[in-house]
């Protein structure tokens, strides 16, 4: 497959070629340029593959069709061409047409067009790259009026807590939930008097606050009366004024905060703004902007933004129905059978916080509705889609109501999107119950009880008279069932007793499962619901599941379960546009039944990839899992070892100054004072000393009195110890408890570095320092060692085997270092690395002045050094492959290959 910048300089090339000649034979270049095949182009120009049915067209099924305009005229062409049935029959995926020195043109999946002058062809080469097999991702962008909502409803929040210091906290969620519904209801529709509850406030409460708890508990009370009842009736004029809306949302009784001044013009200043510009989505973001950022991350309540919702979604389902959706346009029988379809999915979301996942799903899939049934004025034009067909589990009670609440508002909004475009109204209160959003632990539920796989999704929509069609029986063995969400991600060391319990209960069949992450519960129980289905499942996950130790405790479970991944989003940053954002390294994983054909991709914010298959570490490749190793499997490297341990209470160690404060008292001892080195001393620069004292010299240090101290005072410290171990160690108080250094050269390897680092700071020390345990040694180790550690090849197999502290790399030595696939090499490869190895060290001491956290800072990474690594990584690329690489996944690719070679064809897939 060729990469963009290859058709880039492809399609420059030909409009270079053509621009010299005349006719029409730039469009023959110009789709060479992506890759297509020269045999099919030759045909197309012949004519042999051209289904035009008109003479001077071009058409060419499934890819394009071309044709010549008058100037001026090329959108208007573009336009007729899309409404074509001779073109629309072919399913061409670009239209062009051309007036000799323009090119108008449009994407017929994307819907996107453009027109540009013939000259800047080049810039626009990446509109076409679908050609290529290669994707434009598509990105819904923000609504700044969401961001500003979460803010007034924040500043409300904060001045109710100073108002009610002691008020329950449920019963203020609560409170805040209906706040929401009301000042939606009132600038939506819902309520048919505009501003009907901000209007409330204003004239029937007075200004100091004081009776304004009274009103809304009597306001709140009227909206759970239906028409006609005994109480309604004696209700004062301003309080009747509300509609029965039903649904639950204010049956309970809950207490309402008392109110000052400064919290009623906090109410009324969120009224004043216009809640119909609200996506209904953004209830749910309000929520979690409310409650306790700890309660937020225990369960799992991420803020999500919509773009990256659609991540999860247009992959998972949306991009296949969009397909469907262009197929039946216009066309009856397929539009009564696509309707059909729609109406008999179910979305499943089980982890549905305050279901943001849910409401942007229903309303794409309503909207799909909708373009399908304008196309096609025979069907009854009536809303199919209904919020019943969206299932969710929730943990949390008041998430659980937001979540009701917010599907409700979005068939709102809906309903009155289907109005303005089909001129059918569908009236929103009063509220319909919806029992499919389950209060509950999603893990210790059977999903299958929740969103059944055999019952038939729906009964026709309640508001319609006759269903919308003939409806067939469903297929009750294999329904279509789409699960997916954004579950709580919590490390081992983050999970509570429950939670821990929870994995327990899902992986106890495994003898390994203590590390896993928690959403990894999410990935297992989504793999059996889906089992010999033909249902889909796509998480948001944290990168942690595909890297390191969990890839073998998890994904070999998964596949045994004959379930692959069919789409995934690589690490990216999870962020959004509240006002504190909230930063984590994420992935999007989407698993399949291996049975089902459906093509797997790797999406990117640019590009997508189609693979033939997708590998746990979320490249293209097979199924293997790089397994711990105790010993290197290169024959070439030499064993890599922790790094050394005092467990001293920091008597054996100096800082510089306490070093050069004390030199005189060390007189007759040098010999047994070393310099110190750990991951933070190297990359910092930071100058240490420690005390190394073999059993011979342990005379020499009890002869100094400075040194005798500090030897007594580390075996009080260890006799004191509550750790058995360390107890064990003070009767040698002289010595490290843990010992691996070796008077000779030695490679450090910190064992935290900064994901931001290209490559991880390793250094290359003398024979007289003592590399500490935060950090691994090898000792005796050449320079070309070093140079292979250090080089773009290694690192790109850091960034699958070894795992993460935060987002930091965590370096392995039994799952890097020792599974790191190196053939045997000749002396010449090995003097080539060395001397580039050497290079890099020879740039680095260019600028004695800067510390490894300097130097190997991405952005002020000096040039000399950033040279000399170039040219490290291209003779590490050809120790594996002549021609070298283009990017890191060919480099993964080749790696994993040589790392099944070398196993032997004993890796489980």
């Amino acid at each position: 497959m060729l990469t963009p910048l290859q058709i880039e300089q492809a399609v420059a090339e030909a409009w270079e070629t053509w621009k010299h000649a005349d006719g029409d034979s730039l469009i023959f270049d110009f789709l060479l340029a992506y890759g297509l095949p020269k045999s099919s182009v030759s045909r197309l120009k012949s004519g042999a593959l051209n289904v035009a049915a008109r003479p001077g067209e071009l058409l060419w099924k499934k890819k394009l069709f071309y044709k010549r305009a008058e100037p001026g005229l090329l959108m208007s062409a573009v336009d007729s061409c899309r409404r074509d049935p001779e073109v629309l029959k072919y399913a061409p995926r670009f239209i062009i047409v051309c007036d000799g020195g323009s090119w108008a043109a449009a994407d017929m999946k994307t819907g996107e067009a453009l027109e540009f002058p013939l000259k800047e062809l080049p810039r626009h080469y990446d509109f076409f790259l679908p050609w290529a097999g290669l994707e434009k991702t598509v990105i819904t962008l923000e609504n700044p009026a969401d961001v500003r909502a979460a803010e007034k409803m924040g500043k409300i929040f904060d001045s109710l807590k100073k108002d009610n210091p002691g008020l329950d906290s449920h019963a203020m969620n609560v409170f805040m939930a209906r706040l929401l519904f009301c000042f939606f209801a009132e600038d939506s529709g819902i309520f048919e008097e505009e501003r009907l509850f901000t209007d409330f406030i204003e004239r029937a409460t007075a200004p100091d606050g004081s009776d304004l708890r009274e009103q809304l508990e009597r306001a709140f009370a009227v909206m759970n009366l239906p028409p006609g009842s005994p109480e309604r009736a004696a209700v004062p004029v301003s309080a009747a004024r509300f509609p029965y809306v039903n649904g639950g949302l204010f049956q309970r009784a809950h207490a309402v905060p008392r109110f000052s001044s400064r919290s009623r013009k906090a109410l009324i200043d969120a009224g004043n703004l216009d809640w119909s510009d609200i996506n209904t989505d953004i209830f749910g973001n309000m929520f979690q902007a409310c409650v306790a950022p700890d309660k937020r991350s225990c369960l799992g309540e991420h803020y999500t933004s919509v773009p990256n919702i659609m991540k999860v979604l247009r992959p998972l389902f949306l991009e296949e129905l969009e397909n469907a959706a262009r197929q039946a346009r216009g066309h009856e029988a397929r539009a009564r059978k696509f309707i059909e379809r729609l109406s008999n999915i179910r979305f499943f979301d089980p982890a549905c916080g305050s279901g943001n996942f849910l409401i942007v799903a229903f309303k794409e899939v309503r909207r799909l509705e909708m373009e399908v049934l304008e196309s096609v004025p025979a069907l009854l034009p009536m809303p199919s889609v209904s919020i019943n067909q969206f299932y969710g589990i929730e943990i949390d009670d008041f998430a659980h109501e937001i979540a009701m609440l917010s599907l409700w508002l979005a068939e709102h909004q809906m309903n009155q999107e289907f109005f303005e475009r089909l001129g059918k109204r569908v009236p929103t209160l009063p509220l319909r119950p919806n029992d499919h959003i389950v209060l509950g632990n999603a893990l210790r539920l059977d999903w299958e009880t929740v969103c059944p796989k055999t019952a038939p999704a729906q009964a026709a929509p309640l508001w319609t008279v006759e269903p919308l069609l003939q409806r067939a029986a469903p297929d009750v063995r294999d329904p279509e069932i789409y699960i997916f969400g954004n579950p709580p991600y919590l490390g081992s060391s983050m999970q509570n007793v429950e939670q821990k319990k929870d994995i327990e209960n899902i992986f106890c069949h495994q003898n390994k499962f203590k590390d896993l992450d928690y959403v990894s519960c999410w990935l297992m129980k989504g793999a059996l619901y889906i089992k010999n289905t033909f249902s889909l499942a796509g998480f948001v996950c944290t990168n942690s599941i595909v890297q390191g130790e969990q890839v073998e405790m998890l994904w070999r479970t998964i596949f045994s379960n004959n379930v692959d991944i069919v789409f995934a989003y690589p690490s990216f940053k999870w962020t959004n546009n509240a006002k504190y954002q909230a930063g984590v390294t994420c992935v999007i994983i989407g698993i399949k039944n291996k049975n089902n054909n459906r093509r797997k991709i790797i999406l990117s914010d640019k590009f997508d990839k189609e693979c033939k298959n997708i590998s746990p570490y979320l490249f293209e490749g097979d199924n293997l899992i790089v397994l711990r190793r105790s010993n290197p499997l290169s024959k070439n490297l030499p064993q890599m070892l922790y790094g050394n341990k005092p467990t001293d209470g920091g008597f054996l160690l100096l800082d510089s100054r306490e070093f050069e404060e004390n030199r005189d008292k060390f007189f007759g001892a040098e010999s047994i004072i070393k310099k110190y080195c750990g991951s933070k001393e190297y990359i910092q620069g930071i100058i240490r000393y420690c005390f190394w004292i073999n059993n011979n010299e342990l005379s020499i240090a009890l002869s100094n009195s400075y040194i005798k101290k500090k030897i007594e005072a580390v075996a009080e410290f260890r006799r004191r110890s509550k750790a058995f171990c360390s107890r064990r160690y003070a009767d040698r108080p002289h010595l490290f408890k843990q010992r691996t250094y070796k008077p000779t050269d030695s490679i450090i390897i910190p064992r935290v570095s900064s994901e931001r680092r290209e490559y991880i700071p390793m250094g290359y020390l003398d024979k007289d320092t003592v590399i500490a345990d935060s950090a691994f040694a090898v000792y005796d180790a050449e320079p070309w060692v070093f140079g292979i550690l250090t080089s773009r090849m290694h690192m790109a197999w850091v960034r699958v085997t070894c795992g993460r502290l935060k987002t930091d790399y965590r370096y392995s030595a039994t799952l890097c270092y020792n599974t790191f696939p190196l053939r045997e090499l000749t002396e010449g490869e090995k003097a080539r690395v060395t001397e580039a190895a050497l290079g890099v060290l020879d740039a680095r001491e260019a600028h004695p002045e800067k510390t490894p956290a300097e130097l190997y800072d991405p952005d002020r990474m000096p040039e000399n050094l950033r040279k000399a690594h170039d040219r490290l990584d291209a003779e590490v690329d050809r120790l594996y492959r002549v021609k070298g690489f283009k990017d890191d996944g060919e480099r993964l690719e080749c790696l994993f290959e040589l790392y099944r070679e070398m196993t032997q064809g004993q890796q489980t897939e």
